[in-house]
């Protein structure tokens, strides 16, 4: 994956020229060729080709994208020439907003043999991999907000189902500032370093740079509005999974008082998320307006704060109240 991951750097330039004018698209492209060149689960793509009546992934800008991968090939010969394969599986969950059920849920009526489901370890894999690929091999210049966003929605795809195999990553990442040919205690501090990070570190510290501030805050306002979603759909053990500090029935109990009921599709729910900087953290603001009433007053109202984390894979979200 380390010399294929080298042909972003290659190629990310000509997705900035194509799509300078359109960060959406651009940030889209990327994921795309990201999803390209990481190995997807075959059960679930064989399952989104059967939806889509066999019709096949395509590459953004092949007409520019083909040609650089051509000329990569020539001076990485160890890379396979099918290292290129187009994917939709992380795209179609970030456009659609779906969590990991709702994404295997869709791919249901066309897996009756339910290969899908034995395969949930390995789409996971997939999307942690997709993550990592993003967070590690994209270069700064090219995280825009957009990119990030997408970042913290798989992030928090993953750490709602099962963040094991990031706490692993993030503790080899950790064992690369270990130098093991200076330091005659080299391997009690790599000991130390896998420890703290796989168990998180005991207090959140502010962010050492500005790219990494930014990314905290899309982490921030994806997980406001992933946890809106999961309130206004009365799916309390899913809101509860992106807090801290409630359980599902507490949740619930505060967000039904006054008579107030579930929303029944999720076109209904009109959410806004605003962040007010703090200085060991972010206040959070939320609302949620009901499309189907012509009423300018808010179905839901919330407040929570995000304190400066400890580690990549605990909520980030302290809810203060529900309105």
């Amino acid at each position: 994956m380390e010399d294929v991951s080298l042909f972003l750097v290659d190629v990310l330039p000509l997705f900035q020229w194509r799509y300078s004018t359109d960060p959406r698209r651009l940030a889209r492209a990327i994921l795309q060729v990201v999803e390209a060149l990481c190995e997807g689960p075959v059960a679930v793509m064989r399952a989104q080709a059967r939806i889509r009546g066999r019709k096949m992934d395509r590459l953004p800008c092949e007409d520019v994208l083909m040609p650089a991968f051509q000329s990569f090939l020539k001076s990485h010969p160890r890379v396979s020439k099918n290292a290129l394969q187009p994917k939709s599986i992380a795209l179609e969950i970030y456009d659609g907003r779906l969590s990991f059920k709702e994404f295997l849920q869709s791919l249901s009526h066309v897996d009756r043999k339910k290969k899908t489901i034995r395969q949930e370890g390995l789409l996971l894999r997939y999307l942690s991999q997709v993550h990592k690929t993003l967070k590690h091999n994209i270069p700064d210049e090219f995280k825009y907000e957009e990119v990030l966003d997408i970042e913290a929605y798989l992030l928090a795809i993953i750490n709602s189902t099962d963040s094991s195999l990031l706490r692993e990553w993030e503790a080899l990442k950790a064992l690369e500032g270990v130098d093991f040919k200076e330091s005659a205690s080299a391997v009690t501090l790599a000991e130390k370093v896998i420890k703290s990070t796989l168990s998180g570190a005991p207090a959140g510290t502010p962010p050492e740079s500005e790219l990494e501030l930014r990314a905290l805050r899309s982490r921030a306002r994806v997980e406001a509005q992933r946890f809106a979603l999961f309130l206004a759909m009365g799916w309390w053990e899913e809101a509860a999974s992106c807090l801290q500090n409630l359980d599902a029935a507490t949740i619930r109990a505060q967000s039904i008082q006054g008579g107030r009921r579930p929303l029944t599709k999720r076109a209904q729910a009109n959410i806004q998320v605003e962040l007010e900087d703090l200085e060991d953290g972010f206040q959070v603001f939320g609302e949620i307006l009901d499309e189907s009433k012509d009423q300018n007053l808010p179905w839901l109202e919330f407040e929570a704060k995000v304190p400066w984390p400890s580690n990549s894979f605990e909520p980030l979200l302290y809810l203060e109240s529900i309105d």
